[in-house]
């Protein structure tokens, strides 16, 4: 069943991103481009873009989780670890084609402490300035509430 899914997955990554999303992005696939990752985890946004072959210049990773960046340094040695998001300045880094990241979302989850923004998910607002800050030709936040209030949140914060 899993193996299943992957393969699943990985055919909508090919037909449907390379397709489908990259036809808007223009020469992106063309060119080697810099990657910024907020909460990188273990670094499997480095997987999705090799899987839609895309061309890395330099992938940053805001990560604290040290088994994490142990991971990912193991899988992907040339990563450039730059410590905790908070702590981020836009202007020390060039300029970045690519953000992503999806804030930690246990503040809103069922299982969570219901503090919602208050919690740890409040790191939802670091992305947004950090967004504010590279100003990147592109972005993509990974929603991981299916609440409809969050979604509302999310899209006054990045815009329309």
């Amino acid at each position: 069943m899993i193996t299943a899914n992957i393969e699943k997955l990985n055919t909508i990554m090919k037909n449907d991103l390379s397709n489908n999303i990259f036809k808007s992005v223009g020469n992106l696939r063309s060119n080697e481009i810099n990657v910024l990752s907020l909460f990188d985890g273990m670094s499997c946004g480095q997987l999705a873009l090799q899987k839609v072959g895309l061309k890395v210049n330099n992938y940053f990773a805001s990560e604290i989780d040290e088994k994490a960046i142990f991971i990912t340094q193991k899988n992907f040695p040339n990563t450039k670890q730059i410590g905790s998001v908070t702590e981020l300045k836009g202007s020390d880094l060039p300029k970045i084609d690519l953000l992503f990241g999806g804030s930690p979302c246990q503040s809103f989850s069922s299982l969570g402490n219901g503090k919602g923004f208050d919690g740890k998910s409040g790191l939802f607002w670091e992305f947004v300035r950090v967004l504010n800050e590279v100003k990147p030709r592109y972005f993509l936040l990974v929603k991981c509430s299916n609440e409809k209030r969050v979604g509302r949140y999310y899209y006054r914060s990045v815009g329309s």
